[in-house]
């Protein structure tokens, strides 16, 4: 016997981006059902569903720590990633979603992560070079955009990151790009400047 109580309530969910994550536990709570994440990737397969996650490495550029991962910040940055690619989003998200947006504009500011943080994200001002909603990293990066980075020791043949003669080290959790060489730090504005974003 099948575990999906309503298939028209799941399509819903999983067109409106709800994670499979979310998923599960909305089962648990609203049908005391046990699901899986596996379950959920089938039935989206099965129906021929889009993914339900539109990645956009512009709006979430880095790799973001598990402790971070349901932070409403970068909900609203999934959402608004759906929205630039002409994703469909539920009534309510895309009302929290415009409620989000007009925040950060009243307070002129941009989204900044720093997985070093217990929040990890944060609203902080608007500085000349930002040219979106977030603070663009120089480190940090996801996977995808540090492939196009040198890693710490890359080229060096020395995993703790110290070059040969006449080479520059690269410092440890640092990554480079191009001619860009930053710590983990160097992103991470003075203390009085943070706020953390908090959910409205």
């Amino acid at each position: 016997m099948s575990k999906i109580r309503d298939e028209a309530e799941a399509v819903r969910w999983i067109e409106e981006g709800r994670t499979y994550a979310w998923i599960v536990e909305e089962y648990l709570r609203k049908y005391d059902v046990e699901t899986t994440l596996s379950m959920w990737s089938n039935f989206r397969r099965r129906r021929g569903l889009s993914r339900r996650i539109v990645r956009d490495d512009q709006l979430i550029p880095w790799s973001v720590d598990v402790a971070h991962r349901w932070a409403y910040p970068l909900m609203m940055l999934r959402f608004e990633a759906r929205r630039r690619a002409g994703a469909p989003l539920g009534p309510e998200d895309a009302r929290r979603l415009d409620s989000w947006r007009r925040d950060l504009t009243s307070r002129d500011a941009v989204v900044l992560y720093d997985a070093q943080t217990p929040d990890g994200f944060h609203l902080v001002p608007r500085e000349a070079g930002d040219d979106d909603i977030i603070r663009r990293p120089t480190a940090g990066l996801s996977k995808r955009r540090r492939a196009d980075c040198e890693a710490p020791g890359a080229g060096s043949g020395r995993a703790d990151g110290v070059a040969p003669p006449g080479r520059r080290r690269h410092p440890v959790g640092s990554v480079v790009c191009g001619d860009q060489l930053a710590s983990a730090a160097a992103f991470m504005p003075p203390a009085h400047d943070v706020s953390s974003a908090m959910t409205p």
